[in-house]
């Protein structure tokens, strides 16, 4: 399938694409290929570009230097996602680029069964899964508590309510 292709003086360096957008960078030196995930461009491997589907959506080229910038940010905090292959049921949350493994108490209980669940490529979700610890300055929450992470150490804040 030839991806659609939009030249770069057309293009909006600002653009959003919607989730679940099929992207590779255009002229099309470089075959990989992306998903998009809440504003970020997730990579997605060859294996799985097929498996998840995503050979039957229209590709979309995009400029390399939008591409490269859309690759480098995080998807956005309070994202739930699964693996879109359905090959693991585990839910996430993602907090500072870090995937939040969720219980189902936590996930009915601090209402992340009332966002969109978002379909990942597995892979990047293992790697997302797999990180230390959420990007320093991200907040978490849980019953009652507010931490900021600094220096990788979570540090208690007052709750405003």
């Amino acid at each position: 399938m030839l991806p659609l292709r939009l030249t770069e003086s057309l293009w909006d360096q600002s653009a959003i694409l919607p989730t679940g957008t099929v992207v590779m960078g255009q002229p099309g030196d470089d075959p990989a290929r992306y998903v998009m995930l809440n504003g970020a461009a997730v990579h997605i491997s060859a294996l799985e570009w097929t498996a998840n589907g995503c050979d039957t959506r229209s590709l979309m080229g995009v400029p390399d230097e939008w591409l490269g910038t859309a690759a480098v940010h995080q998807i956005a905090n309070g994202t739930v996602v699964k693996d879109a292959s359905g090959a693991d049921a585990s839910v996430y949350v993602m907090a500072g680029g870090f995937a939040v493994p969720l219980t189902y108490a936590d996930f009915t209980g601090l209402g992340h069964d009332k966002r969109p669940l978002e379909g990942a490529p597995g892979e990047w979700l293992k790697s997302a899964a797999a990180k230390a610890t959420p990007a320093d300055g991200t907040m978490l929450l849980s019953p009652g508590e507010q931490h900021r992470l600094a220096d990788h150490r979570r540090h208690q804040e007052g709750l405003h309510r």
